[in-house]
This record gives C-alpha cells, structure tokens and sequence, in this order.
C-alpha cells in the first residue's frame, strides 16, 4: 500500500491545523491565547486540541470556524471528506 494511503488521517490532521494557523495569520490574530478569548474556549483546552485535533468537539470547531474563515477544503478534508 503506498505511504500516502497510510498516513491519510495524519496529513489531513496536519493540513487542517496549518489552514488554522494560517487563517489566524490573515485575521491578524497573533497568538494561539488570543485565538482562545476570541472563541470562548480555556487556552489550556484549545492548545490541547490544536495538538490533536480529533479531540475537537463539534461546537469548538465551530466556533473557531466562525471566528477565523478556513478554506471549506481544509475542514472537509479534516473530516473524511475528500
């Protein structure tokens, strides 16, 4: 099987939290702890979550969506969708 099918889930973990990361760059949020106040989540929770995102639950993901604008892409993909 090639490495790609392998590691699917990984690269879609890893595109989704770079598509966050650079969304927070355009919105011109500087930090992971701004980007917390802004949603209304715990800094500690949502660190924890950015390190694994399938630890998101589906109203923090929303919420970050609806903060930050992520390409539907990234977030379909996230999701198996693709």
């Amino acid at each position: 099987m090639p490495r790609i099918r392998q590691y699917k889930e990984e690269y879609a973990r890893t595109d989704f939290i770079k598509a966050i990361k650079i969304a927070q760059i355009d919105a011109d949020i500087s930090s992971t702890r701004q980007l917390a106040e802004l949603v209304n989540i715990p800094y500690t929770t949502l660190w924890r979550r950015l390190q694994d995102p399938d630890t998101l639950t589906i109203g923090q993901l929303k919420a970050i969506i609806t903060t930050i604008p992520l390409p539907a892409e990234a977030v379909l993909y996230f999701l198996g969708y693709k």
